[in-house]
């Protein structure tokens, strides 16, 4: 039997930029993010996969460390942003698309309990049109 729980309910929003899409993408630009993470795993003892107030803690912990974040490729030019905002850049391998910046946030959560449940699956919505869905291991 195979037993999905999680938590939802949780916003962020971040500045992106990047490459090969429309010339307008190369310019930093900001969206709010909707996110909604599962857990897959056996029950235990207590009846339950995971204390779900502890994942929704974990994930909190998470999306703050990246909220109001400015994601970027690991090649942008810092210099194009003013100096107050430079402490707030995430540089990331790749380019800083939703697929990428899903699976950082994913693989963080991931990791902080890997050992408690079989697998990870982690949905962010972009505004209200763009979503991505990424599951770990």
């Amino acid at each position: 039997m195979k037993i999905l729980v999680g938590v939802k309910g949780f916003e962020i929003s971040l500045i992106h930029s990047t490459k090969y899409f429309e010339k307008n993408d190369e310019i930093p630009h900001g969206h709010t993010y909707f996110v909604e993470t599962y857990v897959e795993g056996e029950v235990n003892e207590r009846g339950f996969i995971i204390d779900l107030r502890r994942l929704e803690k974990i994930v909190r912990e998470v999306l703050d460390k990246y909220d109001r974040k400015i994601f970027v490729p690991e090649d942008f030019d810092e210099k194009t942003v003013p100096e107050m905002m430079r402490g707030s850049l995430v540089k990331i391998s790749g380019n800083a698309t939703i697929e990428n910046i899903a699976y950082i946030i994913a693989r963080e959560i991931y990791e902080k309990i890997r050992g408690e449940i079989k697998s990870l699956r982690l949905k962010i919505i972009e505004g209200s049109r763009y979503i991505v869905e990424i599951e770990l291991p």
